[in-house]
């Protein structure tokens, strides 16, 4: 007579849900702006990201350089007996700083974002 133990089984948990956002997405959208989105799937997403942040930063540097051309120019001027800069100058060293600080909250708020993962999978 032989005798067996009863089988304990063992509770199976699957998981179908697909894990979103972590560490390696928001590190890859710090690197690119939207890359971490496109991993998740989310391409619309990553590519706003991509381009709103490309473009102001773009368009920061543009008037950036723009400034600085025109205070050159300015500080030659400055030196033969004008009094000060232009208005617009002085608008374009504002927008500027404004639009800089603009990407990089685009760019923080994609990375958090990437983080976060797609929400609505879960």
């Amino acid at each position: 007579m032989s005798m067996s133990l009863p089988e304990v089984g063992v509770p199976v948990i699957q998981n179908n849900q697909k894990k979103t956002g972590g560490c390696g997405k928001a590190i890859a959208s710090a690197f690119l702006p939207g890359l971490g989105q496109y991993c998740d799937g989310r391409n619309k997403e990553g590519t706003a990201y991509l381009l709103s942040t490309v473009g102001t930063g773009a368009l920061a540097g543009y008037l950036n350089y723009s400034a600085g051309k025109d205070v050159l120019m300015a500080h030659r001027i400055l030196e033969t007996g004008a009094k000060k800069l232009s208005g617009l100058t002085k608008l374009k060293g504002y927008s500027a700083i404004v639009l800089a600080l603009t990407t990089l909250g685009l760019w923080c708020a994609n990375v958090i974002d990437a983080y976060k993962g797609n929400k609505k999978q879960a």
